[in-house]
C-alpha cells in the first residue's frame, strides 16, 4: 500500500522561493512555486518566539477564515496568519473532529482520526486522540458520554454546553454547574435540574444538558437520575493529553519522526486510496523534530496555474522544509491562507473563498 501511494504523485518539486515577508520576530510568510505547476503559501513560526501565540479559532456557524481571522485580531494582539483548519458537516455547521479552546472542549467525540495539539508551554505535536468521557450518579451508575457538542446520535449520549447552538430535540437531563465546567481532564459536578424530554434548548453559561440517543433509551431504564441529584463528569482525551490548551482535528498523518507515514491512513484513520492520490487544493501543517517551529502550508489546485498536491507530494514538500512530523487539514475549496487580513492564495470554488467551521491562527500577543 505505501509503495503505490509513493508512486501515485511524488513528482512535487523542487521548489523555487518566489517571495518572503516577515510578519513578527519569528514569522514569516514565504510564497513558493514548484516546477510541476503549483503554488505553495508558508507561514513560518517560531514557537519560542516572545509573543508568539497559536489559538483554535471558531465563529458561529460557517465563516470564512478572512472573517474569523478578522474578528479575532485585536489591536493589542493582532492575528498574523491564519489557515482553514478541520472537516465540517455542511448541515450542522460543526467541526467533525476534537476542537478545544484555552482547555475547554467546544466539541469533541470517538473518533480515530489525527489532531494537532498545542500545550500550555506552547509546544506543538500531532496525535491520534478521540474522546474519553462519563458521567456518575449518586446510585453508582456510570454512563459514557460519547460526544460533546455534536448532532444528536441515534445511539449513545452527548452533553451540550452554552456553545452549542443547533438542536438539541432529545430525551436528556437539564443540569446547572457547580465547577468550572468542559476543561481537558478536570472533573466537574452538575445538579439535576429537569429530566424528560426536551426540544431546542438555549443553555446559559452555568447549564449543561445531556441527551440520550433514541435507541439508547431502553439501555439506560432504571438508571435515569431524579431531580436534584448531583451528577459527577470527567471529559478527558486519550490518549492522556495533561495540559492541553488548543486542539484542531484534521485527516491524514503525512509524518512521524521525519518518516513518511501517509500509507497507514487507509486502516488507522479509514481514508479513501483515491482521496490521498488525487492532487487537489490542500492545507497542511508540519512541526519541527523539537515540536518549536510549526509550518502552516496552503497549495492552491484545480486551477491552470496550479494544479494541487496528493498525500506523497505533500509530504515531499514538508521534509524539503524540514519538518519532522505533518498532517493534513481540511482542503479542496476550504483551503485559505489569511496574511495581515489578506487572503494570499487562490480558493478553488467559483464563489471564492469557503465559509468553514474552524481554524488555526498565529497571533501576536504583548
Amino acid at each position: 500500500m505505501l509503495s503505490l501511494l509513493f508512486l501515485a504523485g511524488c513528482a512535487a518539486g523542487p521548489f523555487v522561493e518566489r517571495s518572503s515577508v516577515p510578519l513578527a520576530p519569528g514569522v514569516t510568510y514565504t510564497h513558493y512555486r514548484s516546477t510541476d505547476t503549483n503554488e505553495i503559501h508558508v507561514v513560518a513560526a517560531d514557537l519560542g518566539a516572545k509573543g508568539i501565540h497559536l489559538e483554535a479559532g471558531r465563529a458561529r456557524g460557517l465563516v470564512r477564515t478572512s472573517s474569523i481571522a478578522q474578528d479575532a485580531s485585536r489591536p493589542e494582539a493582532p492575528v498574523l496568519a491564519a489557515v482553514n483548519a478541520d472537516f465540517f458537516s455542511f448541515s450542522s455547521g460543526w467541526p467533525v473532529g476534537i476542537q478545544v479552546h484555552d482547555g475547554e472542549i467546544w466539541t469533541a467525540l470517538e473518533t480515530r482520526r489525527s489532531h494537532l495539539l498545542i500545550d500550555e508551554a506552547g509546544d506543538a505535536r500531532i496525535e491520534r486522540i478521540t474522546l474519553d468521557g462519563s458521567a456518575s450518579i449518586q446510585n453508582g451508575v456510570e454512563w459514557t458520554i460519547d460526544a460533546v457538542n455534536q448532532p444528536v446520535p441515534k445511539r449513545g449520549t452527548t452533553i451540550y454546553s452554552s456553545r452549542w447552538y443547533d438542536s438539541t430535540a432529545g430525551f436528556g437531563i437539564r443540569l446547572r454547574t457547580i465547577d468550572p465546567s468542559f476543561r481537558v481532564g478536570a472533573p466537574f459536578r452538575a445538579v439535576a435540574d429537569s429530566i424528560g424530554p426536551f426540544k431546542k434548548e438555549t443553555l446559559e453559561s452555568d447549564e449543561v444538558l445531556l441527551i440520550v440517543g433514541e435507541r439508547s433509551i431502553d439501555s439506560l431504564s432504571g438508571t435515569i437520575p431524579s431531580k436534584g441529584d448531583t451528577l459527577s463528569f470527567r471529559l478527558a482525551l486519550s490518549p492522556h493529553s495533561p495540559g492541553i490548551r488548543e486542539v484542531l482535528g484534521g485527516a491524514g498523518r503525512l509524518l512521524r519522526s521525519g518518516d513518511p507515514v501517509f500509507g497507514e491512513n487507509v486502516e488507522a484513520e479509514r481514508l479513501r486510496e483515491d482521496f490521498m492520490t488525487k492532487r487537489h487544493p490542500r492545507t497542511f501543517i508540519g512541526i519541527s523534530d523539537e515540536g518549536r517551529r510549526l509550518f502552516l502550508c496552503v497549495v492552491d489546485g484545480r486551477q491552470k496555474s496550479s494544479v494541487g498536491m496528493t498525500f506523497p507530494e505533500m509530504t515531499t514538500f514538508l521534509q524539503h522544509l524540514g519538518a519532522y512530523e505533518g498532517f493534513n487539514f481540511d482542503g479542496g475549496g476550504s483551503s485559505a491562507m489569511v496574511v495581515n487580513g489578506r487572503v494570499v492564495n487562490s480558493p478553488s470554488d467559483r464563489t471564492g473563498e469557503r465559509p468553514v467551521a474552524n481554524v488555526l491562527l498565529i497571533r501576536r500577543i504583548p
